[in-house]
């Protein structure tokens, strides 16, 4: 599944624009929105700036974003102390190399 990440373009070079997304520079291209502009919000799937945002829009968005990721961290933390995991983990080794979080395997595609 892919998603669709909001970012501040920070450069731009043709076609293509820098994109700040959390703390990681990607790259992007500007076919769809070619009146991207610096500075601007965006959103970016596949490598590509799928939608220009509001800055308001923007910024909700990444703190909405940044809660649900401490959300899915503490629960990550918790050890399943009640048992209902024990059939969970019986898989792990088959499950080993393959990231733990979505912005794990965002960034590993970058």
């Amino acid at each position: 599944m892919c998603i669709a990440l909001p970012g501040k373009i920070v450069a731009i070079s043709g076609e293509e624009a820098d994109v700040l997304v959390r703390e990681t520079i990607r790259k992007a291209g500007l076919q769809l929105y070619p009146e991207t502009q610096l500075g601007d919000y965006v959103l970016v799937k596949s490598g590509l700036v799928v939608q220009v945002l509001p800055e308001s829009e923007a910024l909700s968005l990444i703190a909405f974003l940044d809660e649900m990721l401490a959300f899915l961290d503490s629960e990550a933390g918790e050890d399943g102390a009640d048992g209902a995991d024990a059939d969970a983990d019986e898989g792990q080794d088959e499950l080993a190399g393959f990231p733990t979080t979505w912005l794990e395997n965002v960034n590993e595609r970058a």
